[in-house]
């Protein structure tokens, strides 16, 4: 017998024995998966309880895990604890590190019982997003060269992340992009905001279509005003010289808002049931072929979904495999980016009788504060972290099935194999373990928001009142609580809300 056939059946027996101990209650066995020990986490944080939420995720949670920090990182932002929170999202930074250079290989035999053993490697979109709340948080905390190197930190993340796609223009981020941008911009870096601003304008006019999204209605003009003080002419960037007249001023202030709101899909998990026809050819605990055998039961799966039938006729079921996978599950609907920003400077107040209406309503930037009255400008939608959850999911769907099946008919070899040594009874067990040890694996970041709005608009140096009126579901207007902020000439500030409902 080969030392190679030979390491196989002893894998088989080896998976044999943890199911038989599992079975048993020798080998302990944690039935509770990740959104399920969590679940209430965002009913929590909806209905305004971020200090309850922290103390679930702190009972639940293991500290060290990529997601302990992820959700913690993001519940600190909006309690306001701006530098506990990017403490946490720095060690989220260096765990997705760590784990994105751990291939299969190296991972071992861990997801024989279920995905949920491994160390969670963490979806490309998350290790974005955690930039994000960290170039938010050094704004918040009135270190705008923080933001600035974040900036650049994540510019060449999304940098290396293109460079090694199969579809580049696909594979960025447009919003975060133009984050960068803006971030770059406000400590004077122009031309890397230029960079960043016209990296943006490409990948929303890539992906638009995708996400549904278009371009902020500012962009054009935040490029032309970089570009202007970059000492770069507007030909050189594609523009003709009348474009540049409605940049805005370069000694102007700017207030940037942003309104997080929703959730993107979460993972639950689905038990699906794939026939073993008699004729497929046996695995017998081969690694190669179990993996080839799985993506064959995935694909078959994937047959049934469109036509209604497993194969021809003639063949016979020999076993009903039993296969837990990860489904996306629908979001609660919210009113998403309809609203706008209403900005009144601080000491201004219109003369008796006159109307308290905007001088002017601008739409995502465009126009400049009136003399009386407040200023409207509307909210655009920049980001759908919807979409994005739901592409990732569909990219890796097949191959998400085919492991899962790779992993079912390794526990069904084993329990055959149980069953050969140990008797009905062991077959038995190994098969029980074997069910109950089967479970998707429906992590994932539960503190990313659905959709992401913004306003940009420009405006006298000076302090202003902001709030933001955004619809009911009863179509009323509901107005957040109003904040004050000063800018000064050539300022940005950046602030940011969170709506759950």
């Amino acid at each position: 017998m080969s030392g190679r056939l030979l390491l196989r059946r002893r894998l088989v027996r080896s998976i044999g024995v943890i199911l038989l101990g599992i079975a048993l209650g020798v080998l302990p066995l944690s039935c509770a998966s990740y959104t399920s020990r969590l679940g209430p986490l965002r009913g929590m944080v909806s209905a305004g309880e971020l200090d309850d939420a922290l103390a679930l995720i702190a009972e639940h949670g293991e500290p060290g895990e990529l997601l302990y920090h992820l959700e913690r990182g993001a519940l600190l932002h909006h309690l306001q604890r701006y530098e506990e929170s990017n403490q946490e999202l720095e060690r989220a930074a260096q765990v997705y590190a760590d784990r994105y250079t751990i291939s299969v290989s190296q991972r071992g035999l861990t997801f024989l019982l279920n995905d949920e053993i491994e160390a969670y490697a963490g979806e490309v979109y998350e290790g974005n997003y955690l930039h994000y709340y960290r170039i938010l948080n050094f704004l918040a905390r009135g270190a705008p060269r923080s933001a600035a190197v974040e900036a650049r930190r994540l510019a060449l993340r999304l940098t290396e992340l293109q460079e090694r796609a199969p579809e580049p223009a696909l594979a960025g981020d447009p919003f975060l992009e133009y984050l960068s941008g803006i971030a770059l911009e406000a400590v004077g870096e122009w031309n890397s905001a230029l960079i960043a601003y016209r990296r943006a304008q490409a990948g929303y006019e890539a992906q638009g279509a995708a996400l549904g999204l278009d371009a902020p209605p500012s962009l054009q003009s935040d490029i032309l005003r970089t570009a202007h003080r970059a000492g770069i002419a507007p030909e050189e960037i594609g523009f003709g010289a009348a474009e540049a007249v409605g940049a805005r001023p370069r000694q102007a202030a700017q207030i940037v808002l942003l309104l997080e709101t929703g959730w993107p899909p979460q993972k639950v998990s689905e038990h699906l049931r794939i026939p073993i026809f008699r004729q497929d050819p046996a695995t017998a605990g081969d690694a190669d072929a179990t993996w080839s055998a799985g993506v064959r039961l995935a694909e078959r799966y994937d047959r049934y979904q469109a036509t209604g039938v497993w194969g021809a006729a003639e063949r016979e079921i020999d076993y009903w495999l039993d296969v837990a996978v990860p489904v996306l599950a629908p979001s609660p609907q919210v009113q998403g980016c309809e609203g706008r920003s209403r900005i009144r400077r601080v000491g201004d107040h219109p003369p008796a009788g006159a109307d308290d209406r905007a001088d002017e309503a601008v739409r995502g930037g465009q126009g400049a504060a009136g003399v009386y009255g407040p200023l409207f400008a509307e909210l655009v939608s920049v980001a759908d972290l919807g979409a994005l959850v739901t592409r990732a999911y569909a990219r890796d769907r097949l191959a998400v099935i085919a492991k899962a099946a790779a992993r079912a008919l390794l526990k069904y070899t084993a329990h055959r194999q149980a069953e050969k040594q140990w008797g009905a009874l062991g077959g038995l067990l190994a098969n029980v373990a074997g069910v109950a040890t089967e479970k998707a694996d429906t992590r994932g970041w539960l503190m990313l928001p659905g959709e992401i709005c913004l306003a940009r608009v420009t405006l006298p140096a000076g302090e202003y009142e902001v709030e933001l009126e955004l619809p009911s579901a009863h179509g009323s207007v509901l107005a957040t609580p109003t904040r004050r902020v000063r800018v000064a000439r050539g300022e940005i500030a950046v602030l940011s809300w969170r709506r759950y409902r």
